[in-house]
């Protein structure tokens, strides 16, 4: 499984949480705890499932983490900011920022459904939710995205004419 599943759970967790690094990280991390646990994830319906719950899961509070460490820093000391350059081509980096404006159950909806194909059901299952709400957060956060990158393309667009 951790063979078959490893790259395309990486890809996922990187839409999730907009971060390669950190997907891997938290992948690979969420996998040592599916080895050790094997006993009992190995009896599950779908293991991966599993292992992709607990990447997020993991990101998710490393994330809070980071965002309480800044807070710190910002109050013990003033920070300085430094240009960040994304190697991803453009539109990869305005889907990741699309995607971050969601909120943490609708991001989660949008890579299980349209980058992992899981299907409603499992989505809901995983979740916790019902299949309808799990469609309703799915079309709430594809027009909340179709807003965003169009919004993006716009700017593009406006940068790329101010610059000619």
């Amino acid at each position: 499984m951790c063979h078959r599943e490893h790259g395309r759970l990486v890809r996922a967790v990187t839409l999730w949480c907009g971060d390669r690094g950190i997907a891997e990280e938290v992948v690979q991390e969420a996998f040592a705890r599916a080895c050790r646990d094997w006993r009992r994830v190995g009896r599950l319906d779908r293991p991966a499932a599993w292992v992709w719950r607990v990447a997020v899961n993991l990101s998710t509070s490393r994330f809070r983490r980071r965002q309480a460490e800044r807070r710190a820093y910002g109050r013990a000391a003033a920070r300085t900011t430094e240009e960040h350059h994304d190697p991803d081509a453009a539109e990869a980096v305005a889907v990741r920022r699309a995607l971050a404006t969601l909120s943490l159950l609708q991001r989660q909806v949008m890579v299980l459904r349209f980058y992992l194909d899981v299907p409603v059901d499992e989505i809901a299952e995983l979740t916790g939710r019902s299949p309808s709400a799990v469609t309703s957060v799915t079309h709430r956060a594809l027009a909340r995205l179709r807003q965003e990158l169009a919004v993006s393309a716009v700017e593009l667009h406006e940068e790329a004419n101010d610059g000619a």
